[in-house]
């Protein structure tokens, strides 16, 4: 009996091929497109995590305001937890292109150290062509900014954006040839470092050998710290750990820098106070007559006889004294030599030696000034710590992209499960009802209900298991590459890797299992009650009763014959009018939902450009020394310009006592005009808001990600400045 059950259930399947499709595919749909939206974000994290790993992304990058030198580098790389430590170089430059000038960053890359040294860090990589190695060769990001002429082949001529200075001061040559189109784990994103140059914003980056730079002193430092790979690039966890384990590494590159601030300080009073005794010695030999002269000369013959005798004796015995004797036997010689021409003018009557030695001295008074002026207006040297986040927000924007998709897989995949659970239900009901009689005899012969169910649950979860795991397999293939492949536009990530997940599959499997089975024995129990001479009968029709809307007459009335058996059939098979209900409510859920996504991506760029950003354009000035008066009245006798504002626009970091991120600020000249041009609407009640002296106003995002509130605080970070609350 139990092989006959067997071959009735497979032969089933096969009789029924088309409703055991729908269940297969409905399953398929509903659990591949759950498993690929949700393993979306973990994709994406992970192939950005391998992504940073295999090409060493550092961890925090330093920079201070006299620059970075070879003994800063070695300083950090003592520091605890330090696994590498790479300095560069960068200039912002100009490139003529389709008459106008483009801000192009060029960046050096160490192609001398060992490809697997630890030390080898922020390596770009290449998509094309290959790395330079010569002089005159570079390597260049193409994005959609790039200029049409980054191509392999190309040439590049640069210039310097400071007129006064020549670009062969920092860079070997002012034209390079494109040898290699590359990618850098520094800028996965679209955006780029802001700069005071041109028009404010770096188009794209150009990659050249350490080499290719003639400069006194490296411009950044990058640090990679020991343990960082292992941990999720942008948890918390990261973050905690890069700001713990890079104090120390922050401390000594600080004593480092500062300690060579102290020597260059001294060394400069040192050579003022060279020039010092210089002037002195001048002032005291042209104020001396004749007899004064004879007796300086004197004087100043037995001071060098003495310290030429002690500067001999301490360079025999090695002793450290023999720099000051030579200091002091230098300056003997120089008063002999001062005084012995001046006497040789007195006795011959010549102005000569007297003119040379005034305009000597006037020469060396004026030169002692101006380094004692700039000696002064040197400042402690200005510190800049940079972390994966603070040095570009195209990190936090990724993990943000990624978290959205994880969003959208909370929600919008359950509608796909939920209307593959009606289906298998309405679809195993109806094949219950309809085999009422094979129930029966089965019954009859002896077979019991468990048996019975089995039949159907075997059916049921066949499907539903291989239909979970064919649309896991192909779910988890096809989606994330296809939502990543809307990504890639703004970010230069590689293909997005795409694992096989099995826990993904075990919960499908036993989601859809559960589902299927439930809906069938939700379907047999009822069936499975009633006796065998009852199911081997015909179903009797429900008993017809009377509707509510029977007694609106002059409704009723007027309805003819099919709609009113309709309108009773809706009430007698209330299970099948509800299920029908949810699945089209459903269905209509997934469209408007699809609608609504397209609506509220669309109504962005509409809704920020024509309501909030009122300005037509932004001119942006190359230099900071010019004429406020002119520079408006200029502007202002253009026909059609309307109105316009002087502001100004930087980026840097904003900070709580825990959080920082990234931030453009901007400072308008007249802050009561502000309306004109951004439209500044308070996000808690509507009202405008109004730009007021010793505060600001954030928008309601940085107001979330910093958890601030108004009258809260925080501090402002701008490369070059102090911080400021």
């Amino acid at each position: 009996m139990k092989s006959a059950l067997k071959k009735d259930t497979v032969r089933e399947i096969r009789h029924s091929l088309g409703r055991f499709l729908s269940i297969f595919l409905i399953v398929l749909l509903g659990c591949g497109f759950f498993s690929g939206i949700k393993a979306t974000m973990p994709d994406m994290i992970d192939t950005a995590e391998k992504y940073f790993s295999d090409n060493r992304l550092m961890d925090i990058k330093l920079m201070s305001s006299i620059g970075v030198k070879s003994e800063d580098v070695e300083a950090v790389k003592k520091a605890d937890d330090v696994q590498g430590v790479m300095a560069g170089y960068s200039k912002d430059v100009f490139y003529y292109h389709e008459n106008q000038n483009l801000v192009l960053k060029f960046m050096s890359f160490n192609n001398v150290v060992d490809e697997n040294s630890p030390n080898n860090l922020d390596k770009p990589v290449l998509l094309e062509g290959r790395l330079p190695e010569k002089k005159g060769e570079c390597a260049v990001e193409v994005k959609m900014s790039s200029p049409n002429t980054f191509k392999l082949g190309g040439e590049i001529k640069i210039n310097e954006p400071d007129s006064s200075k020549n670009i062969t001061d920092t860079l070997a040559t002012d034209t390079y040839r494109i040898v290699g189109i590359v990618a850098s784990p520094l800028y996965i994103g679209y955006e780029r470092d802001a700069t005071t140059v041109g028009n404010g914003t770096v188009v794209s980056n150009v990659f050249v050998p350490e080499s290719e730079f003639v400069c006194d002193y490296y411009t950044e430092l990058y640090v990679k710290f020991k343990g960082t790979d292992e941990l999720d690039p942008f948890s918390d966890e990261y973050k905690q750990a890069v700001k713990d384990k890079s104090v120390q590494a922050v401390e000594f590159f600080e004593d480092s820098v500062n300690a060579r601030f102290e020597k260059l300080s001294s060394d400069a009073q040192d050579s003022i106070d060279v020039a010092q005794e210089k002037v002195d010695i001048l002032k005291q030999a042209l104020a001396c007559d004749e007899n004064q002269l004879t007796e300086l000369l004197t004087t100043a013959q037995k001071s060098v006889e003495e310290a030429q005798e002690a500067y001999d004796k301490a360079e025999q015995s090695g002793s450290s004294a023999k720099y000051l004797a030579r200091s002091q036997l230098l300056k003997a010689q120089q008063l002999e030599e001062v005084a012995g021409k001046l006497l040789e003018d007195k006795k011959t009557g010549s102005t000569a030696a007297f003119d040379e030695y005034n305009g000597q001295l006037a020469a060396a008074e004026d030169e002692i000034a101006v380094a004692k002026k700039e000696l002064e207006a040197v400042k402690t040297p200005a510190f800049y710590q940079y972390d994966r986040f603070e040095a570009s927000s195209d990190y936090s924007s990724f993990y943000g992209d990624a978290q959205k998709v994880d969003s959208i897989a909370k929600v919008f995949p359950v509608f796909f499960i939920l209307v593959a659970a009606l289906v298998c239900l309405t679809t195993m009901t109806r094949m219950v009802e309809e085999q009422r009689t094979q129930i029966g005899t089965y019954k009859a012969l002896g077979y019991s209900g468990a048996r019975i169910a089995g039949k159907y649950l075997f059916y049921a979860a066949i499907a539903a298991s291989a239909g979970s795991c064919i649309g896991v397999v192909v779910g988890l293939q096809i989606f994330p590459k296809i939502i990543y492949s809307c990504y890639n536009i703004l970010y230069n990530i590689p293909d997005i890797d795409t694992p096989f997940k099995p826990v993904y599959m075990v919960l499908c499997l036993v989601v859809s299992v559960i589902c299927t089975c439930s809906a069938v024995l939700y379907a047999c129990v009822k069936e499975l009650k009633s006796q065998p001479s009852q199911l081997m009968r015909p179903k009797p029709p429900q008993n017809g009763r009377r509707v509510l809307l029977e007694r609106v007459d002059f409704i009723w009335n007027r309805l003819d014959f099919l709609a009113k058996v309709t309108v009773r059939n809706l009430l007698r098979y209330k299970k099948r009018f509800f299920m029908t209900i949810v699945g089209v409510a459903g269905c209509t859920a997934l469209i408007v939902t699809g609608f609504g996504l397209k609506y509220s991506i669309k109504t962005i760029a509409e809704k920020q450009f024509n309501e909030i950003f009122l300005y037509d354009g932004i001119a942006v000035l190359n230099s900071a020394d010019f004429d406020e008066k002119q520079l408006e009245d200029k502007i202002s006798s253009i026909a059609q310009v309307d109105k316009s504002m002087l502001m100004q626009s930087t980026d840097g970091i904003a900070e709580n006592e825990s959080e920082n991120q990234s931030v453009s600020m901007i400072v308008p000249k007249t802050p009561e005009n502000m309306g004109d041009y951004i439209d500044l609407v308070s996000a808690e009640n509507g009202s405008n808001l109004e730009v007021k002296s010793g505060s600001v106003i954030i928008t309601q995002k940085l107001a979330k990600l910093l958890d601030l509130k108004t009258g809260d605080t925080i501090t402002i970070k701008l490369s070059g400045h102090e911080e400021k609350e």
